[in-house]
This record gives structure tokens, sequence and C-alpha cells, in this order.
């Protein structure tokens, strides 16, 4: 007989070492099951340092979001009693109408968020590291800056095993296989059944939802290491992150020197190239290096003198470059997040998403408890943002952890909590869906979420029998 669980999660990176941590310490007996090792080198979660920010330029729905994973990510670390999370402040620079600059500016001032506005005179007095051009500006983010992603994933690790989780790496699932009561998970080392499946295997989605095979798509992205020129403008207290849009050229995203390489820079996005995630990464070759040395030498020019080296890592994007969470298609046991960049095409530092945000969408209600004031959301039209519906015809439901304690029973819908305003802004913040863990839309379509989920804080809970 196959051992038995309540939720087998698949791909043990950003989604999928928070979701196994969540879901353990709410009492769920979860099992993990990694391909590789952990914090490995061939997913999008790795090379020392992703960006953070509450001023969210791609949507405000967002920010509620960030504002819990902030939490959590507080949480994390006092449980590790370690640093994860750094604030240095992001700078977002560019001319003042375009994407990055005006559309943090409109999330700042939708949600009431501290932030600068500084013409080039005032970057160039207090942060000299960045070249500016005569008509453009930097919008700082001051609670901005950046995860360290191999310690937080192996942070997420070290507490799943702590609250009773059972974790096997270098164990590649070949099938899942649905029934009654859950789903088999089946790979060469042995199968296992759970009551529900999630699927966070990233660039390797596909080879588990076929339906996903023309619409997630890895592609290659690289980043490379610089030491300055003046070492005392790139140290962090004189130069912050930032993401740039440079025009026609694309935006780019970076770090201060924060580790003995020096300053961090990347493209959103590279050169777009697709990749085939079963082989290693591509190496790196001269366009890469040109087109980054470039950048370096007229934004960077002496916070960002002399590459050191560069590397390259993945990106999986949706045709909307946004998340994917949602059943897996005619069943309502399999959930797979993807942590895919964002909306528009000048979305940089993607790859960072998945962290930004894991601590407050890595785990549904894998306990019997009922689910309280989750506002669940979906592009309808691409550009408004509406109340995913209650009923099962939906195309994107997700049931998101509540604040209920554990009762033994499983909550039925019961429709919005808390009101539903006219417009968008009242929606996000004060609209709610309640649903209850068995609903699953009976479409097949795929569709990103907006989710603004109330998560329970990141801290150890009551342990009771499911």
């Amino acid at each position: 007989m196959p051992a038995e669980f309540d939720v087998a999660i698949i791909g043990l990176g950003a989604m999928g070492s928070a979701a196994a941590a969540f879901a353990a310490s709410r009492g769920a007996k979860v099992i993990g099951i990694e391909a590789h090792y952990p914090a490995h080198a061939l997913s999008s979660s790795h090379g020392d340092s992703r960006l953070i920010r509450l001023g969210y330029f791609e949507d405000p729905s967002y920010v509620p979001l960030l504002k819990r994973a902030y939490e959590n990510w507080r949480m994390l670390e006092a449980r590790l009693r370690e640093e994860i999370l750094t604030v240095t402040g992001v700078l977002q620079i560019g001319r003042p109408d375009s994407k990055i600059v005006s559309g943090t500016l409109a999330s700042c001032k939708m949600h009431g968020l501290t932030h600068e506005l500084l013409d080039k005179h005032e970057m160039a007095r207090r942060y000299p590291a960045f070249a500016l051009d005569y008509d453009e500006i930097g919008l700082l983010d001051p609670q901005g800056g950046y995860i360290r992603p191999e310690a937080a994933i192996m942070g997420f690790l070290k507490l799943a095993v702590g609250d009773g989780a059972e974790l096997h790496f270098g164990e590649r699932v070949e099938a899942i296989s649905p029934d009654a009561d859950g789903v088999t998970v089946i790979s060469a080392n042995g199968r296992y059944h759970a009551r529900k499946v999630i699927i966070a295997t990233g660039a390797w989605i596909a080879e588990l939802v076929p339906e996903l095979v023309s619409k997630a798509q890895p592609i290659r992205q690289v980043v490379a290491w610089y030491q300055p020129e003046d070492g005392f403008i790139a140290q962090p207290g004189r130069m912050t992150c930032f993401l740039r849009d440079d025009g026609e050229n694309g935006s780019f995203f970076g770090f201060p020197a924060i580790g003995a390489d020096g300053v961090k820079i990347g493209r959103h996005a590279h050169f777009r190239e697709p990749i085939d995630p079963t082989l290693p990464n591509p190496p790196v070759n001269g366009a890469d290096t040109e087109l980054l040395d470039t950048f370096a030498r007229k934004r960077l020019p002496k916070a960002a003198s002399h590459r050191i080296r560069a590397t390259t890592c993945r990106y999986t994007m949706l045709p909307s470059e946004d998340f994917l969470i949602d059943f897996a298609p005619a069943t309502a046991t399999s959930w797979c997040p993807l942590p895919a960049p964002a909306t528009a095409s000048n979305s940089p530092a993607s790859s960072a998403k998945s962290f930004r945000t894991s601590p407050s969408t890595a785990a549904p209600n894998f306990r019997r408890r009922s689910s309280r004031s989750n506002g669940i959301f979906r592009r309808d039209d691409g550009a408004a943002l509406q109340p995913a519906p209650s009923s099962a015809s939906s195309a994107c439901l997700l049931p998101v952890g509540g604040n209920g304690e554990p009762d033994g029973r499983d909550e039925e819908v019961e429709g919005a909590e808390g009101g539903v305003g006219g417009d968008v802004e009242d929606r996000w913040r004060h609209g709610a869906q309640r649903l209850a863990d068995h609903e699953s839309p009976a479409s097949a379509d795929w569709a990103p979420l907006r989710i603004i989920a109330h998560w329970a804080p990141y801290e150890r809970q009551r342990r009771t029998p499911v």
C-alpha cells in the first residue's frame, strides 16, 4: 500500500518549500519530493539575491499580498534566528511617464506607501552610482530590498522537517494518478497517496500538467557581477537595489555590492530565448556580456566597472507574464502554483516574484478549517480586476488558507464576506470569496489569478489530528 499523506508537494523550490513549511506548521502530514538537491542552480531560485518591494508597478493589487509577505518573512526570520530579508531601499528609475516609475507611483498613492521622488540632481547627490539622463527621475521605495533565496529555501525546508514533514531529494516524480480519495504520486522510488497534491515544479511543470505545454515557456536569463571603480558608492548605504526602464533597450534590475563579487545586473527576460528544461542551462556568450556591459558602462559607470563573472538561470513565462495559481483541469486535488513574471513587458526582476510572495501564496488550506476573509481575483479582460465568482463554473479559483481553528469539517461556500464595493479599489480592499477545499472550476481554461490573501501569521500552530 502507498504511504498516506494529507498533501504531497512536488518541487521544493521557492513555492514548494514554503508550501511544505506552511502546511506542516498547520498540522498536515506532508511529503515533499524534489528531483534535484535543495536550492539547486537549475531553478529560478538561486543566485544570492532576489528583489523585494512594496511599491509594485505591475499592478496595485499585489501590494496587500506583499504586505503580508513582509510580515511572514519576518516571522520566518524569527523562527530561524537568521536574516533573510535585508532592506536597502529600491529605486525605480526612468522617465516620469515610464511604466516602472508611473506604475510604482500609482501603487504608492493608492496604498499610502512611503516614497520619494528624486530629480536628476538629487539622485546625483544622494545616489552617485546611477547616471541619469536629463529627463529621468528616481522613485525611492524605502521599504524595498533583497531576499537571500538559498537561505530562504533551506530555512523553509528546515522548518518543514521540524514540523514533521517528510522530504525526499534526488527523486523524480513520473506520474500523478487521481482517484476518489485523492491522488497517488508515482516516482522511480515508490508510490505515495495524498488527499491533495501541489505541483510546484517551475520550468518542468508541463511534464506533469500537459495542458501547460504551450503556455508555460522556460526561457534563458543571464545576470552578471561587477567590481566598482569607486567601492564606496556601490555599498548598500550609498547604493540601493534598482529597477530601470531603459526605453527601447528594455528593463534592467540590479543590486549594490552585497557580496564579494560586487554589483549584480540583469535585464528582464534577457533575449527571451526558449530553452529545454531537461537540459543544462546554456552557457553565457558574447552577446550576453555585451548587453550587460553596455548597460553597466552607460548607467553605472563607477559602480559596475569590471565584470567578474556571469551566469545563466531560467524564467518560466506565461503569455500574460503573470502568476498561475490554479487547480489542475478537471480535478480539485491538484494545485499548481507557477511563479512567473508580472504583467507588462517591462517587468524586471521577475524571477524574484516567487520569493516576494511565496510566504503569502505558497500553501492553500490543507487542514479541515474554515476559510475566512480571502479575496481572490482574476483578470477577466486584461485590464480591470474582477472578483472571481464563487460558483464552480469559474475558470480560475483557489482556496487560500484562513484563520479559523481546525474544527474537523469542511465549510461550505457562503459567498462574499465583508462586502464588495462598486469600484476596483473597494473590491480588492474589502471583497472576499469563501471557497471550500473541494470546490474546483468546471472549465479547463487556464488564466492568471490575482490573489489578495489573508494568511495566518507564519508561526507554529497547535497540531491536531486530521
